[in-house]
Order: C-alpha cells, then structure tokens, then sequence
C-alpha cells in the first residue's frame, strides 16, 4: 500500500487524480527525464526516468487505484 502511495508522490498526483491528471504528469516528469533529452547526466536522467515509468505503471491500473481511493478516504494516510 505504502507503494502506491509513493507512486502518487514521485508522479506529484492526488491520489484521488483522474486519469488525464495522472497521464499529463507522468508526460510531463517523462519529458523532463528522458535520456535522450537530457542536458545533464543521462545516467541520473535515465533513473529518474525509469522511476517515472514505474509509478505511472503502478497507478494507472483504474482497480488498484480505486482500491487505493477508498483505503485512504476510511483510513487517511500512513504515517
């Protein structure tokens, strides 16, 4: 659970986010990171990247996300 709460804050997302919200940050820390668009070291480039991808794939499963939604509405967030 702590996971996708983790997710939701390297992506810079509410965990009650809609999908275009969820989509429109991940693009923008994607673009911003991309190896290929790097200015800077691409090997911390590359894994800033990487983690990006992770957490958009952990949160962009509609089911856990709900799953997630309600967990925090009854319970609040872990300390």
């Amino acid at each position: 659970m702590e996971e996708l709460f983790a997710a939701h804050r390297r992506l810079g997302v509410a965990v009650n986010c809609t999908d275009e919200d969820l989509k429109r940050a991940f693009r923008k820390l994607a673009l911003q990171h991309h190896p290929d668009r790097a200015k800077v070291s691409t090997e911390a480039c590359s894994r800033q990247f990487l983690e990006a991808q992770r957490a958009y794939e952990m949160i962009s499963d509609y089911r856990k996300r709900r799953q997630l939604a309600r967990d925090y509405a009854a319970k609040g967030p872990s300390p």
